[in-house]
């Protein structure tokens, strides 16, 4: 009885109240703490109504047939899961919070601590499942297009060990699991992430790949030409300055191209295939310049044949040459 009430009736239908709301609130966590993950509802296993629907929650037998659809005044609770599959068939179950579909690719890991956006739209990583072993990801949400590397996300898959759905910060325009949506790209949290980093510390790199429902096979991206498949298509020239710079682009990052800008030169941007010395005599020899960037990309470097025959060119010219990453490996074979 309330010492607060003097009416014994009152007091007891307000203790009838206020243990029917306990008894709800203890049944919502025994159903959030103790769930069926592989519950046939679909993409998520259990659904809690709104706290104004009066309704009894959904119990944890309740089949996909009798269970209501998630719709005005339900929210989703469990995200489908998923598993990630090396190719010794080591498997690691997680969470689902990207695009909800299978990907196969080769399996590297990353220790930064922010710079996420930059690193899922860097086209180095395209065709490899990125893991990031920083526990949070996702809390400052996603950037304006201007601050991306590239124009889309080029990592194949993602692994983290906490999603933060919840993004604090002036300029994010999305959290990071509507972007991976939206760009058609499959997201896993899987808690030890620890151990897929030690994994692939001890190993290298290993094929793998993230099943989400329909299983797929094993498929190697360095088999295919991905600095063809990243490179711009046409010559471009921005800024003004006394010297020329050319960057040929097996999959440049953006940063490069406005860390050069910035220095005052005039840059010409080139496929990875240009004939920049004029193999055909066509007139393509004329271009002038005064040095040149090769810069970053994904893949095999002895895929890219025509760059590695270009370089070696430069390097008889004696043309100052740099190269970043993908580029310095190009520059290493061009070399001998």
């Amino acid at each position: 009885v309330s010492p607060f009430t003097s009416n014994k009736k009152d007091s007891k239908a307000e203790f009838t109240a206020s243990s029917m709301t306990l008894k709800r609130v203890a049944e919502f966590w025994r159903l959030f703490c103790v769930s069926d993950m592989g519950h046939p509802l679909g993409r998520y296993s259990l659904i809690r109504r709104s706290y104004l629907d009066s309704g009894p929650y959904p119990s944890r037998s309740q089949s996909a047939a009798e269970a209501q659809p998630i719709g005005p005044g339900m929210v989703e609770l469990f995200p489908m899961r998923g598993t990630l599959i090396f190719k010794d068939g080591t498997k690691f179950a997680g969470d689902s919070f990207g695009k909800e579909k299978s990907i196969a690719g080769e399996v590297v890991f990353t220790t930064g601590m922010v710079g996420y956006p930059e690193s899922l739209t860097d086209p180095s990583y395209a065709g490899q499942i990125l893991i990031f072993t920083y526990p949070l990801l996702g809390n400052y949400g996603v950037p304006p297009k201007e601050e991306w590397e590239a124009r889309k996300i080029h990592a194949a898959g993602v692994i983290v060990s906490q999603y933060i759905d919840t993004p604090s910060h002036h300029s994010s325009e999305m959290s990071l699991g509507a972007w991976r949506e939206s760009q058609n790209i499959p997201a896993l949290e899987v808690k030890d992430t620890r151990a897929l980093a030690q994994k692939l510390r001890s190993g290298g790199a290993s094929l793998g790949k993230i099943v989400i429902g329909k299983n797929i096979p094993f498929a190697d991206p360095n088999k295919r030409n991905l600095v063809d498949e990243v490179s711009i298509k046409k010559m471009s020239v921005e800024g003004k300055g006394r010297k020329t710079v050319v960057l040929i682009d097996c999959g440049a990052k953006e940063n490069i191209r406005r860390s050069l800008l910035d220095r005052g030169v005039k840059l010409i941007t080139v496929p990875w295939n240009y004939p920049l010395f004029g193999n055909d005599g066509a007139g393509v020899d004329k271009l002038k310049f005064d040095g040149i960037v090769i810069s970053n990309g994904p893949g095999d470097p002895q895929m890219a044949d025509a760059t590695i025959d270009t370089v070696r060119e430069a390097i008889s010219r004696k043309m100052p040459t740099l190269g970043i990453c993908l580029g310095n490996q190009i520059l290493a074979l061009a070399a001998g």
